[in-house]
């Protein structure tokens, strides 16, 4: 597995399980902004970005179905980077 992903814009790096508490953290203090995110723009993910999650998924990163985009524990350590990557 590699431990570090580039891309033109970014570099995700592969947390190891010590920073899951961060991570967690992090989401949690944040909640409400990605809740205000979601209702305000509950709409139909665009094709841009489904791509984009593809792309990710061939990195382990996120699962992608036809309802929806989540990430994998490995995309949980880097989330950050990976909603970076996608919007």
């Amino acid at each position: 597995m590699l431990f570090q992903y580039e891309t033109d814009r970014l570099v995700l790096k592969v947390l190891t399980p010590e920073y899951a508490p961060m991570v967690l953290d992090f989401y949690n203090r944040d909640r409400e902004l990605f809740e205000k995110y979601e209702n305000r723009f509950g709409k139909p993910v665009s094709e841009n970005t489904i791509k984009k999650a593809r792309e990710l998924q061939k990195h382990g990163l996120v699962t992608v179905n036809e309802n929806s985009i989540s990430l994998t524990v490995q995309g949980f350590l880097v989330s950050n980077s990976v909603i970076t990557a996608l919007i």
